[in-house]
């Protein structure tokens, strides 16, 4: 909204608050956008393959003392 704002002035000499600028868009009929779907180029495959390969070697590890118990307060 800041950028539209400063074009709104820069153009007609008019200053707006972030709201107002909101308030004038709608009256006009904008309205925000947010993407509907996937985007076309995405590769399924590639995908698939890095989370099978790549991902799990990412994946932060528990330490072995971690792995007896959650709690601090519990006797092992």
């Amino acid at each position: 909204m800041r950028r539209i704002a400063q074009l709104i002035e820069s153009e007609f000499g008019i200053s707006y608050c972030k709201t107002s600028v909101w308030l004038v868009l709608r009256a006009m009929g904008f309205s925000s956008q947010r993407p509907t779907g996937r985007a076309g180029q995405r590769n399924e495959q590639a995908i698939q393959q890095w989370r099978l390969q790549r991902w799990p070697l990412l994946k932060k590890k528990r330490a072995a003392s971690e792995e007896s118990s959650s709690s601090s307060t519990k006797v092992a």
